[in-house]
């Protein structure tokens, strides 16, 4: 038995719009302004996008009054998911086909808002407040354009078919957080991001905190600093990089962990593993060859609930020095990796930038100097003494000949002069913070 679509609304061919938003069908999916177009013309998408613009700025404004009171991190799920859920809803009633499925903006921001900590009711109040306001504009608009249709039947018609779309982004909202949910098992991130903050703050953990972090601490487990080298991280990056710890996960045999939003420009991982990683020695993800444009700051591997604030600690303190100025650029296709146990040294001393320079300056005289070429040497020397003065392991981390690594180390002793001492305390550190911090000496930081 064939059911009939409703009738098809006309009159919404004359919509026009005063004037046309900045950008908004740039940024929507195409597959979105792809399936409208099919049903609409231009001039009503851009009516209904400078309507989305403007019912996402007064939804916005009663936010910020406080008359509709929903956690701050659902401001993300406005302005795209509003101007594709407008779109959608215009071209529903214009075909009189029912909508079955919320366009992928909304599915998107949705998600978004999961992880940054938004509950599942304030969503669905911002989702039904933009409908709602929306509803308002298009009947004054249907009074204005075509007056006959503006009673009675018709009239309740129109209020029943927005009512019934409105149903239909809701169940669709509702499946995708809860899809979302499953996909990234463990705490809720708003339970999860309290607990973080308030530990790195200085606080003690909780009697629970495997219950609000999701995981099991009695299993070995690292944390990991993730930001985009320029700062900036927009959502599609922010899920990108959530899809990676996955990935990861799985090239090292974790067995479980989750994915944090922090700051606007920072993820934080966990990763847990069910095996002893101190029988393997070095850090599982020292092997994995990250995306490009990234820095990681990735943090010490530990177990147990007595060593949670440590972890964290260690992680936020590798991640602060990976943002130093002094550290060298990335570009080039490649990404920034620093590992907590290589900056455990530096981290722990609390020397001022000059104090820093000075002492590397003082211990490695001419071989500080801020080169390409000193830099290459210092690595060298570093490496080998090391590896015991193995020039073959020195080599093998290098990528180069073991007589390539003794040609440079007999160069870095040139420059360090007679009276230096290898094995020295002093002259390893100061080898170490020109490595990790290689631009300290350049009259440019300093």
């Amino acid at each position: 038995m064939n059911i009939p679509h409703p009738p098809q609304l006309t009159w919404l061919d004359d919509l026009r719009a005063s004037d046309s938003p900045v950008g908004l069908d740039d940024l929507l999916d195409t597959t979105t302004v792809a399936t409208v177009r099919k049903v609409l013309p231009e001039t009503v998408i851009t009516w209904a996008l400078a309507t989305a613009a403007q019912v996402a700025d007064e939804v916005e404004e009663l936010r910020r009054s406080g008359s509709i009171v929903v956690r701050p991190e659902t401001r993300n799920i406005e302005r795209l998911a509003c101007a594709a859920g407008v779109l959608t809803t215009v071209a529903s009633l214009r075909s009189g086909k029912p909508v079955t499925q919320a366009p992928d903006e909304m599915r998107r921001q949705v998600r978004a808002a999961f992880h940054r900590g938004a509950d599942l009711s304030s969503i669905i109040r911002f989702v039904w407040s933009h409908h709602a306001r929306f509803q308002e504009k298009l009947l004054l608009a249907q009074r204005e354009l075509a007056p006959a249709t503006g009673s009675g039947a018709q009239l309740q018609d129109l209020h029943t078919r927005m009512h019934q779309i409105l149903e239909a982004y809701i169940s669709a909202i509702d499946a995708e957080f809860h899809h979302e949910q499953d996909r990234w098992q463990g705490g809720a991130p708003a339970q999860r991001r309290a607990l973080i903050e308030e530990m790195l703050a200085g606080q003690e953990h909780p009697d629970d905190p495997e219950s609000r972090l999701g995981i099991r601490l009695t299993e070995p487990y690292v944390f990991v600093w993730l930001r985009t080298a320029d700062g900036v991280m927009e959502e599609r990056q922010r899920e990108q990089v959530r899809l990676l710890r996955k990935q990861v996960g799985d090239q090292t045999g974790a067995s479980g962990g989750f994915s944090q939003d922090l700051a606007d420009d920072v993820l934080l991982w966990c990763l847990t593993y069910s095996r002893d990683l101190s029988a393997g020695g070095e850090n599982p993800l020292r092997n994995i060859r990250f995306p490009a444009g990234l820095r990681i700051a990735v943090g010490p591997v530990t177990r147990g609930v007595d060593r949670l604030s440590q972890a964290l600690a260690g992680a936020e303190q590798t991640h602060r020095i990976s943002r130093h100025p002094a550290r060298p650029a990335v570009g080039g296709g490649a990404s920034d990796v620093l590992f907590h146990e290589d900056v455990r040294l530096l981290s722990v001393l609390n020397h001022s930038e000059d104090e820093l320079a000075d002492f590397v300056g003082r211990v490695l005289g001419a071989l500080a100097d801020d080169t390409a070429k000193n830099a290459d040497l210092r690595r060298t020397l570093l490496l080998y003494l090391l590896h015991g003065r193995s020039r073959k392991e020195a080599a093998k981390r290098l990528h180069i000949s073991p007589n390539t690594v003794a040609y440079r180390v007999e160069q870095a002793r040139d420059l360090l002069g007679d009276d230096c001492h290898e094995t020295s305390l002093e002259m390893l550190l100061a080898l170490q913070v020109l490595d990790i911090l290689p631009g300290l000496t350049s009259t440019e930081v300093r």
